[in-house]
């Protein structure tokens, strides 16, 4: 009677600690060989995952098993909170001197500092020149948002209503009242 190969059975080593499931492969007379780890849900750090071939399939004598061991569980990821909006910073600038200055060039100096003419009020006085800055709001060497609005007051030649508006219907000057026929 001729005897084939010595036959094992894969032991069920699942969810086992490798070093215990090591030697029960090895009291079957098969090899633990390569072992290789990955993460698991379920399944606890340095517990047997899976094996190569399957528990119970019948293999040489001898032969070599691979194991797949947990390495733990995935980090959970936690959600993040919403990030809090950052706030905009707009950049600030020092408000330049304009007084003293024609319209023209104030204007011109406000927008390469990244400001923007506000509103225009006309004021009148003799001892300056037409057109001339009075004052300006903020004051000069304050701070303030770039891109916001300088308020100038310039000289007049006559007084004049506090801001430009659009061309009024043409409404005669002040004529004396019509006098009503005497009786």
């Amino acid at each position: 009677v001729s005897k084939g190969k010595k036959m094992a059975a894969v032991p069920n080593v699942l969810n086992m600690p490798v070093e215990q499931a090591c030697i029960e492969i090895t009291k079957m007379g098969l090899v633990p060989d390569r072992m290789e780890k990955e993460l698991s849900p379920t399944v606890p750090k340095g517990y047997v995952i899976s094996l190569t071939p399957e528990p119970g399939t019948s293999v040489d004598f001898g032969s070599k098993i691979n194991l797949l061991v947990s390495n733990g569980q995935p980090k959970a990821v936690k959600a993040k909170p919403a990030p809090k909006p950052k706030p905009i910073i707009v950049p600030k600038e020092m408000v330049p001197e304009v007084v003293g200055k024609y319209f023209d060039e104030a204007q011109k100096i406000l927008e390469s500092k990244g400001f923007k003419l506000g509103k225009i009020n006309k004021s009148y006085s003799d001892d300056q020149d037409f057109d001339i800055v009075l004052s300006q709001y903020p004051k000069p060497g304050m701070s303030a948002n770039k891109g916001s609005d300088v308020t100038i007051t310039i000289n007049s030649e006559v007084q004049a209503p506090a801001a430009p508006t659009a061309p009024a219907e043409s409404v005669p000057s002040e004529a004396p009242a019509e006098e009503e026929p005497a009786q």
